[in-house]
């Protein structure tokens, strides 16, 4: 089925009416993978790789300030580099100007459960080469130069006893905008924790939980005005709620509901 068939405007969109996939038969790695329909939300396709800049963009990058070119990062997956050093507000903005959105932190965790499964599907329901997931893997969490991030779509007010959280939810079929409490189960300390096992016990929001266990990956805690984003560089894999990337991140991949 070709691409645009995924393509909806999210404000309202319903998981009734939707085209079944067909059963996999064959590796064809295509631009996306799908997160299978759950009772949060239908199938939802995610690019495969940050945001790369073409010159069909260039009208919508200078219309929201961004620099129209990609950065030096060279690999496999980015042979004319990627979009990078774009701010929290641009990414989501671009994002939504391409008829997608930006993952919030329990989406992301659903991302990365996806590919370290080794059984990814893309837009077509056909499975993807492992050697195609390794490499995207990899472009997420080895711990290598040059540095690699991506915004997440949540923001944190931690005000004493109140924490709050502000991000795109599924709600009914929906993408909306929500204001929740902190889930109270969130770990609230900077720790090194284990990556499989938050990844296997997130909080309902998608962070890490009180007993997480004790690992190699960096989290930093929700801090107020701060959004979330991920990344690694040439010593951690990272979740950083603190801060500290807010300078020097790069746009996530978008997505696109079905």
């Amino acid at each position: 089925m070709p691409i645009d068939k995924y393509i909806d405007k999210i404000e309202g969109v319903r998981t009734s009416h939707k085209t079944r996939l067909q059963d996999p038969t064959y590796y064809d790695n295509g631009l996306y993978l799908l997160l299978p329909e759950t009772s949060e939300h239908s199938d939802i396709l995610v690019g495969q790789t940050r945001l790369v800049y073409t010159s069909n963009k260039e009208p919508t990058m200078k219309s929201l300030n961004i620099n129209p070119q990609n950065n030096d990062n060279r690999d496999p997956l980015y042979q004319d580099g990627y979009l990078g050093n774009i701010n929290n507000q641009q990414a989501l903005e671009l994002n939504n100007y391409q008829w997608g959105f930006t993952l919030n932190p329990i989406l992301f965790v659903e991302f990365l459960n996806i590919l370290k499964s080794g059984n990814a599907l893309n837009e077509n329901n056909k499975k993807v080469d492992p050697r195609r997931i390794e490499a995207i893997l990899d472009d997420i969490l080895e711990a290598r130069d040059p540095s690699r991030a991506e915004w997440l779509n949540s923001r944190y007010e931690i005000k004493k006893e109140n924490k709050k959280i502000y991000y795109m939810k599924f709600i009914k079929g929906s993408l909306l905008a929500v204001e929740e409490e902190l889930d109270k189960d969130t770990l609230m300390e900077d720790k090194q924790i284990n990556l499989d096992d938050w990844l296997r016990n997130p909080t309902s929001q998608g962070l890490p939980r009180k007993n997480a266990k004790t690992g190699e990956f960096n989290y930093w805690y929700p801090r107020n005005g701060v959004v979330a984003g991920f990344g690694a560089s040439s010593g951690r894999a990272y979740l950083d709620c603190f801060g500290i990337l807010r300078t020097r991140i790069p746009a996530s991949g978008y997505v696109v509901q079905t």
